[in-house]
């Protein structure tokens, strides 16, 4: 979603959502996730990614988790959440994934809550030893706590892209490389076309000057001719298109499009699977699709061509 910017929300059950139909961004409070701050001799995020899973395992209970990692000053900031957990909530709360664009999480504004904020479920959101804490409201003068009138303002400068559906929780500017990827293919595609219009007008222009005055002959020649020369061309050229769109609909949780390359002969698709029963029912449903494909531990790449 990068038109007009969504309404930010702050998650939670009590929250109240104008329009139901509508897009939306959330703020995930405390009670949806889990966090942790440590001091790491790590100098890039994906490597501190790759470290979550043990930083976090003793505070996590099973079940199947979602990392997010961020620096913050000298510390990592390893938040951990269950994909599962939050569509259910979403889901009782008349919330469609369909309509969550970014998520924050409330441990990004830790530094705007000097003081106290009060949510519409009267519980207070505030920051204890570094970490945002939701706090009965019960403990709390009304003098010292604020309320939320502009949630606008609480929004935190990074978010993160809703990856529930697609099985990977990414960084907006990941999913803005990968939308700018697939936007680039199909540009590609685009310019490929235009290439053989091009070639076709100027295969008509030859076919019209070697016809001469007889316009009826012509236009007989020109079109037979170009139907039969770019007729295979644009079926292979739809074909490709419609495999893609065939490997996307194999996108879920726990299977991530690693790499996409395409040209006017087919496209390479290279997936990342997570667990060797969800790589079963890849391998299953590319056979029934009719795809060539070729595995190898966790991954699978996936070679079409067209016609």
């Amino acid at each position: 979603m990068f038109g007009k910017r969504n309404r930010l929300y702050i998650f939670h059950e009590t929250v109240k959502i104008a329009d139901r139909n509508s897009a939306i961004d959330i703020l995930l409070t405390p009670k949806h996730y889990l966090v942790r701050k440590e001091s790491l001799p790590v100098k890039y995020p994906l490597r501190a990614r790759k470290l979550a899973p043990s930083i976090m395992d003793e505070l996590l209970d099973d079940g199947e988790y979602e990392y997010v990692v961020y620096k913050e000053g000298d510390e990592w900031v390893f938040i951990a959440f269950k994909p599962e957990e939050l569509e259910e909530r979403a889901a009782l709360m008349g919330i469609g994934l369909d309509n969550i664009g970014k998520i924050y999480f409330a441990q990004q504004i830790c530094d705007r809550l000097e003081k106290p904020l009060r949510l519409e479920s009267g519980e207070v959101l505030a920051v204890v030893d570094g970490k945002a804490t939701l706090m009965p409201g019960a403990l709390f003068d009304d003098r010292d706590i604020g309320s939320v009138s502009d949630t606008e303002a609480l929004r935190p400068a990074k978010s993160y892209a809703q990856g529930i559906r697609r099985g990977k929780f990414i960084g907006e500017r990941e999913s803005y490389i990968l939308a700018g990827a697939l936007t680039f293919i199909a540009l590609l595609f685009f310019l490929e076309g235009m290439r053989y219009r091009g070639a076709a007008e100027a295969e008509i222009e030859k076919i019209e000057q070697a016809a001469g005055d007889d316009t009826a002959l012509a236009g007989t020649l020109t079109r037979e001719n170009i139907l039969s020369k770019y007729r295979k061309i644009d079926k292979r050229q739809r074909e490709i298109r419609h495999r893609v769109a065939k490997m996307a609909s194999l996108l879920s949780r726990g299977v991530v499009l690693r790499s996409l390359k395409s040209d006017k002969k087919g496209f390479e698709a290279v997936l990342d699977i997570e667990s060797p029963s969800k790589k079963g029912i890849v391998e299953y449903k590319l056979k029934k699709m009719g795809m060539r494909y070729k595995s190898s531990g966790t991954t699978i790449v996936i070679r079409e061509s067209g016609g």
